[in-house]
């Protein structure tokens, strides 16, 4: 896994997801937010971008997104 800085990324933006989707290569990265939250961002190059975060219960919350930066899914996981 690659860690990279997400401080630098606003992923609340459209147009940023939509370029990191389609200019990223594939694979899975670690990193933390602003607020210090550890992130995994997992990229399919040019077709989807998922981001997961570990919530207070213990369970990964995420959000998925296709390569135009629109929002299809979200996640729960138990860990």
């Amino acid at each position: 896994m690659s860690d990279f800085n997400l401080e630098d990324l606003d992923f609340k933006d459209r147009e940023v997801r939509k370029r990191f989707v389609n200019h990223t290569e594939s694979g899975i990265y670690g990193g933390k937010t602003t607020d210090g939250m550890s992130v995994v961002v997992m990229v399919q190059k040019g077709e989807e971008l998922s981001v997961k975060w570990e919530n207070s219960k213990g369970w990964y919350e995420g959000i998925v997104y296709d390569n135009e930066g629109e929002r299809t899914d979200e996640i729960l996981e138990k860990i």
